[in-house]
């Protein structure tokens, strides 16, 4: 199977949409983008993507890698605060 995290949904106005990652599509009945890897390192888990993250601030720019219908796409995403 596919090893990664699932994005589950991704909200109007964040990094992660500016990047145009994308969440699960309930109406299309469409999984989500899948990161599988940061900065070319694997991500497995959710607590991974944390540790990850937890390493980096918000302005940081990193590279996501993530898999989108079979395919494996390249995204640049910003850090910013959470709201």
């Amino acid at each position: 199977g596919i090893r990664g995290v699932a994005i589950r949904r991704v909200s109007p106005e964040s990094a992660a949409s500016k990047a145009g990652l994308q969440g699960i599509d309930e109406d299309q009945q469409t999984m989500g983008d899948i990161i599988v890897a940061i900065d070319g390192k694997q991500v497995l888990s959710q607590d991974a993507l944390y540790r990850v993250l937890d390493l980096h601030e918000v302005g940081d720019t990193l590279r996501i890698t993530v898999l989108r219908d079979q395919k494996t796409l390249e995204k640049s995403v910003t850090l910013q605060a959470l709201r």
